[in-house]
């Protein structure tokens, strides 16, 4: 079954965007998955998350980045799964019908690192050359807990009460287990978890973000995002989510993105 992409307020690369969010937000009922490829701006719910997300492509086309949520069917699980596919087009459509499958496949289980296992396989498999790098975190309200998983993408940010802002890292994981997709088909992904109630926040991108330069050639960065987030923590998610974008633009002068972006926020309710 191939997905049918989610395209919601999209914005064009270097606009600057303000206040609260231009969208409702969409809420998940159980069993759905929710997202895409292509220029969203959107607010997003389920019983145990709020997210807020933003994607754009580079040069207006459509995507380099899949963005999906989805919500298990005893009203418990929110997975999200984010993944960069360096190239445009088919094999984009590909990799997107690829991740909404496994995403369906595990859809009542908090194993993200079988979602991503799913994935490398079938892309090996098929001998697909395009780099892809992904995250998935889950958040099961029954226990408090976040599972989160990577492939070659980069660490996802948290706050958590009285730890403040922090790379979501498993310490233990072996660096191999976090191989890009279709490297080596009998790549293992560790999941790590971490526990989060009520306020605590985990912002998720692409190296779109973090790589994006100014005119002197000077990446955006990880310095320049912690900024940001320490300046905003008591904020909303979606006003989060304008001020990494704000800080994006003015460092890069409005020059047009070289490399698809996505931004998503999200805080457990």
């Amino acid at each position: 079954m191939t997905p049918t992409p989610v395209i919601a307020s999209g914005s064009n690369p270097g606009t600057r965007l303000t206040g609260g969010s231009r969208t409702n937000a969409y809420r998940l009922v159980c069993s759905e998955i929710w997202g895409g490829i292509g220029a969203l701006d959107q607010d997003v719910a389920t019983r145990g998350i709020a997210a807020s997300i933003y994607a754009v492509a580079a040069g207006g086309n459509r995507g380099g980045d899949i963005h999906y949520l989805s919500y298990c069917s005893y009203d418990m699980i929110t997975r999200i799964a984010v993944a960069d596919v360096r190239g445009h087009g088919e094999s984009v459509t590909l990799v997107s019908s690829w991740v909404y499958d496994a995403l369906k496949a595990q859809m009542n289980t908090v194993a993200g690192n079988q979602v991503l296992s799913d994935l490398n396989r079938k892309i090996c498999e098929r001998g697909f050359e395009a780099m892809t790098t992904a995250a998935v975190v889950s958040y099961d309200t029954s226990r408090s807990a976040l599972h989160f998983c990577y492939a070659g993408h980069p660490p996802a940010m948290v706050w958590r009460h009285g730890a403040g802002w922090r790379r979501l890292e498993n310490l233990a994981e072996p660096e191999a287990s976090n191989l890009p997709l279709g490297v080596r088909a009998s790549a293992a992904y560790e999941q790590g978890q971490v526990t989060l109630t009520a306020g605590d926040r985990v912002v998720m991108f692409t190296d779109g973000l973090l790589e994006a330069e100014d005119l002197h050639g000077d990446a955006f960065g990880e310095e320049r995002l912690l900024t940001v987030l320490e300046e905003q923590h008591g904020a909303s998610i979606s006003a989060i989510k304008y001020a990494i974008l704000d800080s994006l633009f003015n460092h890069t002068k409005r020059l047009p993105l070289v490399d698809d972006l996505t931004v998503l926020t999200t805080e457990v309710r």
